[in-house]
């Protein structure tokens, strides 16, 4: 039994001595430029070429049989269907992300808070007048729909909906004087 367990240790050994040797020369070639791994079949003036292509409008399909594969074991063949549209698509979401970070807002400048009793600069004080005006423009787009909403005056008071269809009630003097008339609420 001991002897298994001996044998079991030299292995893991066996195989972290290979992993390591592994990563370091993964290592050395990334230092070297080699990224590893199987080439792409569409390099970068193919993608420009095939991008020109798509936006004159021309389908995916004639797109490919005018791409070339310029290297690798299928040297000289046209590339897959699939192959040209993942290569789209790859292109259109990088474009997407750099657009993406250059729409973003830059980061705000930090405010200093004041105590009541400091005075405030010249353009703080601006900034506070700014605000408030902003302020109250919202609060004037607020109640606005309320008073320019569908109403109707009959008899001094305010009947909202009474000539709409499919408004079963109205507001002011109704036939019961209590000054609502209309659908009783449903529970």
């Amino acid at each position: 039994m001991e002897q298994v367990a001996v044998l079991a240790v030299a292995a893991q050994l066996d195989r972290n001595y290979i992993r390591e040797k592994t990563l370091e020369g993964q290592q050395v070639g990334a230092a070297k430029g080699n990224q590893g791994g199987r080439p792409k079949v569409i390099d970068d003036d193919s993608l420009t070429f095939a991008l020109a292509l798509q936006a004159k409008g021309d389908p995916v399909p004639e797109i490919t049989q005018k791409l070339i594969i310029k290297e690798g074991k299928n040297a000289g063949k046209h590339p897959s269907v699939a192959s040209v549209y993942r290569a789209l698509a790859e292109a259109e979401e990088a474009t997407a992300a750099t657009q993406a970070t250059d729409d973003l807002p830059q980061r705000p400048t930090p405010v200093r808070l004041h105590r009541p009793d400091e005075p405030l600069k010249a353009e703080e004080i601006g900034l506070r007048e700014r605000l408030v005006v902003q302020r109250a423009v919202l609060d004037a787009e607020e109640v606005a729909p309320v008073i320019s909403g569908p109403h109707r005056f009959k008899g001094g008071a305010p009947q909202f909906g009474a000539e709409e269809p499919g408004l079963p009630c109205s507001f002011g003097p109704g036939p019961t004087g209590l000054g609502y008339s209309g659908a009783k609420p449903s529970r």
